[in-house]
């Protein structure tokens, strides 16, 4: 029998697509804060169930563990009988969905990346030391580390990443990067994923300056005005981000990369929509 979602409610999946304030879960001190106000900000989910109830059945037996303070083993059985579990935003784990895809077999990624840290890949590579790669970042080198390739060989590769041409008159959008660079596992526990295999990673970098308001936001020292997740955004700003990105594209001094992104994602002849004149 085919399982049926269309009567699930929407804010469900919409919740789970970003649920980065459930991760605050994983800091002692922020979870006893929540705990305090009797208030839960994660999200459940039953894969056992189907349509609404997948995730307002788990939902309702949290609601009350946390409500009541009650995590009694009756309470704990009915969860994992519909098989219930918490479901966060994997910024803090795996920012980019990386080694989630290696854990599934994948030997070849295309990777969009719209942040303001080109470098997050390089967390997954042995001895990252760099910035968090994620917001809230709580894992350790050790649970990143899904490469036996070091530093040194991600920052070589890195020198092949080449920068798009862009539009001069562009608001929000700073640069686009793309390029691909090649990596070999190692065995890591955390993920399941096996030694020896070699995955390659098609990395298109959109570079923003990103900044969360009321505290940072503003001018960039870019000269481009900020973009944020949403807080205190005008919509109308990631409309104006897509359009410059597009533009990026269809110009014609960036068709040689475009028709090689169209290549690995399996357009057969790419074609350009429109050739833009370079400015």
């Amino acid at each position: 029998e085919q399982n049926n979602f269309s009567d699930m409610p929407i804010q469900g999946p919409v919740s789970a697509s970003s649920a980065f304030v459930g991760a605050a879960t994983l800091n002692a001190t922020l979870a006893n804060f929540f705990d305090e106000l009797h208030v839960d900000p994660s999200v459940y989910y039953a894969p056992k169930l189907t349509g609404k109830d997948a995730f307002d059945k788990p939902q309702d037996i949290m609601s009350n563990v946390w409500k009541w303070k009650d995590p009694s083993k009756r309470k704990a059985k009915s969860l994992a009988k519909i098989g219930a579990h918490e479901l966060s935003d994997g910024g803090s784990v795996d920012m980019h969905g990386i080694a989630t895809s290696v854990a599934t077999g994948a030997t070849e990624l295309f990777i969009v990346d719209v942040v303001s840290d080109l470098s997050n890949w390089k967390a997954h590579f042995t001895g990252w030391k760099g910035p968090d790669s994620g917001p809230g970042q709580t894992s350790s080198p050790e649970v990143l580390a899904i490469f036996k390739d070091d530093q040194a060989a991600a920052d070589e590769q890195a020198k092949n990443l080449k920068d798009l041409n862009v539009p001069a008159d562009t608001e929000i959008l700073e640069y686009i990067t793309f390029g691909t660079v090649t990596a070999t596992t190692k065995e890591n526990k955390y993920y399941g994923i096996e030694a020896g295999r070699k995955v390659s990673m098609n990395l298109f970098h959109v570079q923003i300056c990103e900044k969360l308001p009321p505290v940072d936001a503003g001018k960039c020292k870019s000269g481009k005005r900020s973009i944020s997740i949403g807080l205190d955004q005008d919509f109308a700003d990631y409309g104006i981000l897509v359009s410059e990105i597009t533009k990026t594209l269809n110009m014609k001094s960036n068709k040689e990369y475009v028709q090689k992104m169209m290549g690995i994602l399996n357009f057969q002849n790419p074609k350009m929509a429109r050739d833009v004149p370079d400015l």
